[in-house]
């Protein structure tokens, strides 16, 4: 799935992230999830940490924007987050 997002030029680039963390946090609360935004713990910065209201599943969600592909750096980092922390998906 494509979403593509268009900001306001004069946004600055938190402002932007802070759109996209919105975005994904309404989605995902229409998907039963609880969602806590910009966690920060040891070695991590966390966008969106999530819990399913039924089954308590917890997602890891970072929010990047690119328009091309994403980078191995940023799949490496997404999945040692996953890893380390024990997150059933990211």
């Amino acid at each position: 799935m494509k979403i593509e997002v268009i900001a306001s030029p004069n946004m600055s680039t938190t402002d932007k992230g802070n759109l996209l963390e919105n975005l994904s946090k309404e989605i995902l609360e229409n998907q039963s999830y609880s969602v806590t935004q910009q966690l920060r713990l040891t070695a991590t910065e966390i966008d969106l940490l999530c819990e399913h209201n039924v089954n308590r599943k917890r997602i890891y969600v970072e929010c990047k924007a690119h328009r091309e592909g994403i980078k191995a750096k940023v799949l490496t980092q997404l999945l040692g987050t996953i890893d380390l922390k024990e997150y059933q998906e990211g």
